[in-house]
């Protein structure tokens, strides 16, 4: 079972990621946060595999809590969920499991899934 760890300024957009994550199956949501400032502590304490990680956050740039936690937990996989296509670029140079965009979609987080679930793989063998 993966666990996530779900960051987003939009408590309705969490509540959306965790029902289609449930209904994909395999993994198991174990942290949700809308404040920015919360997630390095959490993700220490949580332990999670991947943080699914909104950049357009108040307070605190999505890109500097992303370059936090790599640097923090390195084993901490990042998919970035957004409504901006702006950042896909810098996603990809971050070497970020995956860029999903908001509205969310059941096919393409299954895609995010699997890209994850490879990763995972490959780090653990």
């Amino acid at each position: 079972m993966i666990k996530a760890y779900l960051l987003d300024a939009n408590e309705r957009d969490i509540k959306h990621l965790a029902q289609l994550l449930g209904l994909i199956g395999g993994i198991s949501v174990i942290g949700k946060s809308t404040h920015p400032f919360d997630v390095i502590k959490s993700v220490g304490l949580l332990q999670p595999d991947v943080l699914f990680l909104d950049v357009q956050l108040p307070g605190m740039q999505g890109l500097i809590v992303a370059e936090q936690v790599r640097e923090q937990y390195p084993a901490v996989q990042i998919v970035v969920v957004t409504e901006s296509k702006n950042y896909a670029l810098w996603a990809f140079d971050q070497q970020m499991v995956d860029y999903v965009l908001k509205p969310f979609d059941q096919v393409r987080l299954k895609q995010a899934m699997q890209r994850l679930r490879a990763r995972l793989s490959i780090k653990g063998s």
